[in-house]
């Protein structure tokens, strides 16, 4: 089954009732949780049909950027006009994976999903420093200081 850790034989409805969520919350992808100041967020489960399509845009954006960062290192390339555009794009997607990861759920290693929004929090904190780092906007930021120096 789509929630049931593996070697559970359960029924998706069955397990879905036994934590709360609905038929409706399932086609949705996300259900709102209470957050710690008392705001209903959203919290994606890790395999809806949005979370997947995040992933994939992820993964394009991860490996243009495999192959653009060497050809800027290594001959000076900076982007301008329509690649700039799209490089702002790939920028503005890591900066957004950073709070979307705050409230997306995730599977254990038994297979079982976690929506809590503290445990989702508590697992993000361990390695957030890493998607910080790796999503700096370093063309934006030259442009700031060509313009500064000008």
């Amino acid at each position: 089954s789509f929630f049931a850790p593996p070697g559970r034989a359960t029924t998706r409805s069955a397990m879905s009732a036994s934590r709360g969520w609905t038929p409706s919350d399932i086609r949705r992808g996300f259900i709102c949780k209470p957050s710690c100041c008392g705001l209903q967020v959203p919290v994606f489960f890790p395999d809806c049909k949005y979370s997947l399509a995040w992933d994939i845009g992820g993964l394009v954006f991860i490996m243009f950027e495999t192959f653009a960062l060497p050809m800027y290192l290594s001959f000076g390339i900076e982007p301008t006009g329509l690649l700039f555009g799209f490089v702002s794009l790939v920028n503005g997607y890591f900066l957004m994976d950073i709070p979307l990861n705050f409230v997306r759920g995730f599977r254990g290693d038994d297979g079982s999903m976690t929506v809590d929004l503290d445990l989702i929090r508590r697992r993000y904190l361990k390695w957030i420093l890493f998607d910080i780092l790796a999503g700096i906007p370093w063309e934006w930021l030259n442009i700031g200081m060509d313009h500064a120096s000008k």
